[in-house]
């Protein structure tokens, strides 16, 4: 999630626990007890031959994929770059994450070797696994398979009200496009009642003649989808409605699942809120949205296996709140959660390796206490299809970037940097 939004998983004033515990002297100890002896501990890897076949089966399987995070955690990001290229051996070749739409376009052509540079602002959303893709499509397009390479994209609204200019300026650059230059150029402040209907108005262009816009087909479709999402998020900004941001990502997920070619497969980097398949959790506000989960399952509901939500967090460490702060805070899942709690188990039995537990058909129908950093009850499967827990978690290295080049305003500058040149090795 973009720097400058308050929103953490363990932030009591972004989520509030809808599930209803039961009685204080409810045991859970017994479904617990038949769980714990279910999951797969493993190892933490550094390669992809590192991630347990069994898991691999478990989860791609499906023909959507969420991995619901915990933001902001390095374990993770390192985890997913070693996963990417198992779940390409399963046919996944779509990867969509929970960032500004407008930089899904520049992110896809920089992992295809179209584009050697990104701004720092973009690369730094996600750039371990980027750079996983990146390396992977480079070995594909080597090997002849060029038509197997992953794409990239981003699924959630513009949070920074400058993302739709620096995306139409980027592709008037990779156009060599003045006409479309001088439309940017012309465009007034976010802020200005004419912005709207001068965002639109390039839209109309982009559809109406391309060409008299330097444009390919290819180029007019990146303005029209876009600008699609740009005049929703402008209404975002404003109002900051969840229930409106929730409908973009999920228009934008079912558009990219509706793309897919035949035995082509999506995977979604999100948050876990986000991922959840029945709304168990709401919003500070109190209202209950359909969670892009909720409505995938839905969409999915004769056919459960092609959907397969992943809850990916950590048993203790050290995470921020958002990309921009240097607030740092410690959880532990041993001294917060009861001893009757499914990950307080799994943590103890993982002894410093990653848990793995599908919950697609355990064969246990009682519920069970789960703690995901706020304590929970559901019965296995409801929630999510599965959970994989880090033995312990770190701010990422990217997100530390936000801190030290966030203006006044909250947003990043614009800096153009060649990644790999600048990439930091792990510590």
């Amino acid at each position: 999630m973009p720097p400058g939004r308050r929103w953490s998983w363990w932030s009591g004033t972004a989520l509030a626990l809808v599930a209803a515990l039961g009685p204080g002297c409810r045991s859970y100890e017994r479904p617990t007890e038949l769980l714990a002896a279910q999951a797969l501990y493993f190892a933490t890897p550094t390669a992809p031959d590192g991630v347990p076949d069994r898991v691999v089966a478990a989860i791609a399987g499906a023909d959507v994929l969420l991995l619901g995070e915990e933001h902001h955690v390095q374990e993770h990001h390192d985890f997913v770059a070693v996963l990417l290229p198992r779940l390409h051996e399963r046919g996944f070749r779509r990867v969509l994450c929970e960032a500004n739409h407008a930089y899904g376009w520049l992110l896809d052509e920089y992992v295809k070797g179209a584009r050697d540079t990104l701004a720092e602002k973009q690369w730094n959303l996600g750039r371990d696994w980027i750079e996983a893709i990146r390396a992977l499509n480079a070995g594909l397009r080597a090997g002849g398979r060029a038509g197997e390479q992953i794409s990239v994209g981003c699924c959630d609204v513009n949070h920074w009200d400058d993302s739709y200019r620096e995306s139409l300026a980027a592709l008037a650059e990779r156009y060599r496009s003045q006409p479309l230059a001088a439309l940017v150029a012309q465009l007034p402040a976010t802020a200005d009642t004419a912005y709207l209907p001068a965002v639109a108005a390039i839209a109309d262009a982009a559809a109406g003649d391309p060409a008299r816009l330097g444009l390919d087909a290819a180029g007019a479709a990146v303005v029209t989808a876009t600008t699609r999402v740009e005049l929703a998020s402008a209404g975002y900004r404003t109002s900051r409605s969840d229930a409106a941001r929730e409908e973009v990502l999920h228009q934008n997920v079912t558009a990219a699942i509706d793309r897919l070619a035949p035995g082509g497969k999506l995977a979604v980097v999100c948050g876990m809120s986000h991922a959840q398949l029945r709304p168990a959790w709401r919003m500070h506000s109190g209202r209950a949205w359909e969670w892009l989960g909720t409505r995938l399952a839905a969409r999915y509901a004769a056919t459960p296996g092609k959907l397969y939500s992943l809850a990916c967090f950590a048993a203790r460490g050290q995470h921020k709140p958002n990309f921009r702060s240097k607030e740092r805070f410690d959880v532990d899942v041993q001294s917060s959660a009861s001893s009757d709690d499914l990950s307080r188990a799994l943590d103890m039995a993982a002894a410093g390796r990653i848990a793995f537990l599908d919950l697609t058909d355990t064969g246990v129908d009682e519920e069970a206490k789960i703690w995901f950093g706020r304590d929970s009850v559901m019965r296995p499967g409801e929630l999510f299809s599965g959970l994989l827990m880090y033995p312990r978690s770190s701010v990422a290295r990217a997100s530390v970037w936000y801190e030290d080049n966030a203006g006044r305003s909250g947003r990043p500058a614009l800096r153009l940097v060649t990644p790999a040149a600048t990439r930091r090795p792990p510590p």
